[in-house]
């Protein structure tokens, strides 16, 4: 009889402490975030707990220039660490819903966030200057006051944006500036990522898959090259974007009769299929485009003497880049944490993300970083 209290009160107590345990996880911090980035602009436990944070526009002088930033602070108490947020290529920029939406949940926990205005990603410019034009922002809100040594420092980036911030952040300007990196949907080899969003396959190390790519991806490889077009090539090659958007399997012979050989050889690119013929095809294009994806390309470039603290976040059925590129890209780095979830459509949040433990991982790590120097 003796035994059997003894197991009753063992029962009891290992449930107590199983249920306490699961309560403080329910009320955490990576809990409430994790709900509230599900949510987006819906209601949560988070919006109920802590008040809407401020949301500021301010001007950062820079020579002749200037960049617009929104700020968003904590409405109580003060930041516990800096994070700018580089949005991937997208005609809203900084005023991109789901970016908007993230920016305030993050906000609600802690961080102060900034956002700027870069009219390159809104107008699908992906160059290598993209990488200067973060490190100038960077060095520029350092020397502002806006980021200081006091707090960690961070820059959040999503899809294609991810390699001009990595390029950035491993320059010999910033080396020693950003404490952490999270990358969402991101890339690491330019030459696979173009050969999976016009064929559609990609690899592991394990094996081959094949996933529709989304067209959107296509269009943006159009889009960022354009200038280095003609006006008239520019002109055709943009009725061919906008027919095949509305319709996939729209005629377009009549379009592409009129292009130059140079247009030519980017639309047949990006309309491609065969994957052993993705590097021939690159190789055909005029030497400047050429140029500006081998810039691009994170997997030539040397990015050991990064010491940021890196959280790499990648959809499993990632169709605009493939999860892949996100380990890739980890193997090379010395201080990174590789989180692929189920739930995730490149940068869209689905609802069974809130059942993703390996996404709470991640979240759990982000917010860990808030008081790190």
């Amino acid at each position: 009889m003796q035994l059997l209290n003894k197991i009753i009160v063992w029962f009891v107590l290992s449930l107590l402490v199983i249920l306490f345990a699961g309560y403080s996880v329910y009320q955490s911090d990576t809990a409430l975030l994790l709900e509230d980035i599900v949510a987006g602009n819906g209601e949560s436990r988070l919006k109920n707990k802590a008040p809407t944070p401020q949301r500021l526009e301010q001007t950062i002088p820079f020579n002749v220039n200037s960049w617009l930033i929104d700020i968003y602070k904590p409405s109580t108490g003060e930041a516990q660490a800096v994070i700018m947020l580089i949005p991937g290529a997208d005609e809203h920029g900084k005023d991109e819903r789901r970016l908007v939406a993230f920016a305030y949940s993050l906000a609600r926990v802690g961080f102060m966030v900034l956002v700027p205005e870069l009219p390159d990603f809104q107008n699908f410019r992906l160059r290598p200057e993209n990488a200067q034009q973060v490190a100038l922002l960077v060095k520029q809100l350092y020397q502002q006051g806006v980021v200081n040594r006091e707090r960690p420092f961070g820059i959040a980036a999503f899809s294609y944006a991810v390699g001009p911030v990595f390029l950035a952040a491993s320059s010999a300007e910033l080396v020693e500036q950003v404490d952490f990196i999270l990358a969402v949907g991101g890339y690491y080899n330019i030459y696979d990522s173009v050969s999976y969003i016009t064929t559609g396959y990609f690899q592991t190390k394990e094996k081959s898959y094949y996933l529709t790519p989304h067209p959107y991806a296509r269009m943006v490889l159009v889009e960022s090259h354009l200038e280095f077009l003609g006006e008239h090539d520019q002109r055709i090659l943009r009725r061919v974007i906008n027919r095949l958007m509305r319709d996939q399997g729209a005629p377009v012979k009549d379009l592409v009769a009129q292009l130059s050989p140079a247009a030519r050889a980017l639309y047949t690119l990006a309309e491609n299929r065969d994957p052993k013929k993705v590097k021939s095809l690159i190789d055909s294009l005029p030497k400047a485009m050429k140029s500006n994806i081998a810039s691009l390309d994170l997997a030539s470039h040397q990015l050991h003497r990064l010491h940021s603290q890196v959280i790499l976040i990648h959809g499993r059925d990632d169709n605009m880049i493939p999860f892949p590129q996100s380990q890739q890209l980890g193997a090379v780095l010395p201080n990174s944490y590789v989180y692929i979830v189920d739930g995730l459509s490149h940068v869209d949040v689905r609802q069974d993300l809130m059942d993703s433990y390996t996404f709470f991982q991640a979240i759990r790590a982000l917010l860990q970083l808030r008081k790190q120097a």
